[in-house]
C-alpha cells in the first residue's frame, strides 16, 4: 500500500488499531514526511477488504468457519479522544449482518 509502512499493511486478530489523521508517506527522493489524511474526502480510508480463497490458504472450509465466525461474533468500537484522554463512545455491531 502506497503512503503506508509494512507493519500497517497486515490485520492481526485481536490486536487494537487507532485511527489517525495523520500517515507517513515516502516521497521520490526517499524522505518521509507526516501527511495529513483529509477524512471527507477519502471514501477509502475506513475500508478494510479480506479475500477468502481456500485454494489459496489450503484451510479446508475456510469459507463456513468465516460464516460461523460471523455468525456468532461482533465488531466492538470505542471512540477516545487521544489527546485529552476521553472516551466519547463504544458500540458493538452485530457481525452476523453482513452475512448474506
Amino acid at each position: 500500500m502506497p503512503g503506508h509502512s509494512a507493519d500497517v499493511s497486515e490485520i492481526i486478530p485481536g490486536k487494537t488499531y487507532y485511527l489517525a489523521k495523520d500517515r507517513f508517506v515516502e516521497t521520490t527522493s526517499g524522505k518521509v514526511t507526516k501527511e495529513r489524511n483529509n477524512t471527507l474526502k477519502d471514501p477509502d480510508l475506513m475500508k478494510v477488504t479480506y479475500e477468502i480463497d481456500p485454494n489459496l490458504s489450503m484451510v479446508k472450509d475456510e469459507n463456513v468457519i468465516l460464516a460461523h465466525y460471523m455468525r456468532d461474533q461482533h465488531l466492538q468500537i470505542e471512540i477516545y479522544d487521544a489527546d485529552a484522554k476521553f472516551h466519547y463512545a463504544s458500540c458493538k455491531l452485530p457481525l452476523n449482518e453482513l452475512l448474506r
